[in-house]
C-alpha cells in the first residue's frame, strides 16, 4: 500500500510506501500510540489512523485538531509551547476547516497542519478558506488507489485539487 502527502501551497506530491511495520500493527500498537500521543484521538476513521501510526513512526508528536479549549492540558501545551515558542495563533486550532492533525517535532522545530482525505476526496471551501488564512505548512494526506500507478496517483490528486475529478 501507498500513500500520497500533497504540499497545499506548492502542489508538490510525494508518493511513499507505507512501511510493513505500519500494516502489522496490532490494535494494541494502535491504542499505545493513541495514549502516547498528545491529544484525544476518539472517533478516527481507518484512514486517520493509518497516518497516525506513519506520523508517530517518523518522530513527529501528533495532536488531533480540532482542540477543545476546556481542556485544561490541551490548553497549557497550546499556550505555552505551541503559542510561545513556535508562535501559532492558536484561533487555526478550531473552527471550521481546521485540518486534522498538528504535526510537531520538537528536535528539528518543525511543524505542519495535516489534512486526510479519502482518495478521491476535495478540500471543502472552509478548509480551502483556512489554508489561505493561516500560511502555515499544509499537506494533504491521502492513501493511494492500489489500482493506479504512482504517475496516475499523482494526476488523480492534481485532478481532485482542481474539483474535475
Amino acid at each position: 500500500m501507498r500513500y500520497t502527502l500533497e504540499n497545499w501551497r506548492t502542489e508538490k506530491i510525494d508518493i511513499y510506501k507505507i512501511p510493513e511495520s505500519i500494516l502489522n500493527n496490532t490494535i494494541s500498537d494502535v491504542i499505545h500510540t493513541m495514549v502516547n500521543s498528545r491529544g484525544l484521538f476518539f472517533g478516527l476513521n481507518l484512514q486517520e489512523i493509518i497516518f497516525l501510526m506513519i506520523f508517530s513512526s517518523q518522530g513527529w508528536m501528533v495532536m488531533r485538531l480540532p482542540i477543545n479549549r476546556s481542556d485544561i492540558v490541551r490548553r497549557y501545551f497550546v499556550d505555552g509551547i505551541l503559542v510561545k515558542e513556535y508562535r501559532v495563533n492558536k484561533e487555526c486550532l478550531s473552527g471550521k476547516g481546521c485540518p486534522d492533525f498538528l504535526l510537531i517535532n520538537r528536535e528539528t522545530r518543525e511543524f505542519r497542519f495535516v489534512e486526510v482525505k479519502f482518495y478521491e476526496k476535495s478540500l471543502s471551501a472552509d478548509q480551502e478558506k483556512w489554508a489561505r488564512k493561516y500560511k502555515y505548512p499544509f499537506i494533504i494526506a491521502r492513501t493511494a488507489r492500489l489500482d493506479l500507478s504512482d504517475k496516475e496517483n499523482k494526476k488523480v490528486n492534481r485532478l481532485i485539487r482542481r474539483n474535475v475529478y
